[in-house]
């Protein structure tokens, strides 16, 4: 697959998610492992429902020693995460195989395009 990326213009990018239940069925574990350009790297997110704020969170921790929390909405098919300097939205096909969206970054001054990315089911 290939994506635009701020970072690594042109290139592509190959690697796995895998998702499974954690015991009780409360939260979704998220296994990443993806070679973007040369660099290779992996990440795990948790995440589960805040009955409080009515929102999925997202705890992400990942190879570099970087830990995020995002916010995660699911609204008619499309996909949102945000967090205090990225943002995601993407839309998953008709027939749900495949999703396609933009990750954003705040550089401080506004949001810029940091990739687009299109995840097929397999």
């Amino acid at each position: 697959m290939c994506f635009c990326h701020r970072n690594f213009p042109g290139s592509c990018y190959s690697g796995t998610d895998v998702y499974e239940w954690l015991p009780g069925g409360f939260f979704l574990l998220h296994r990443v492992k993806v070679t973007i350009g040369n660099v290779g790297t992996e990440s795990t997110e948790i995440i589960g429902w805040n009955a409080k704020e009515q929102l999925f969170l997202v705890r992400s921790f990942d190879a570099f020693g970087n830990c995020e929390e995002y916010s995660m909405d699911l609204c008619s098919g499309f996909l949102s995460f945000r967090s205090t300097e990225l943002r995601f939205r993407g839309a998953f096909s008709e027939d749900k195989q495949e999703l396609s969206g933009i990750w954003e970054k705040d550089d401080g001054v506004g949001w810029y395009p940091q990739m687009e990315i299109r995840v097929i089911r397999r």
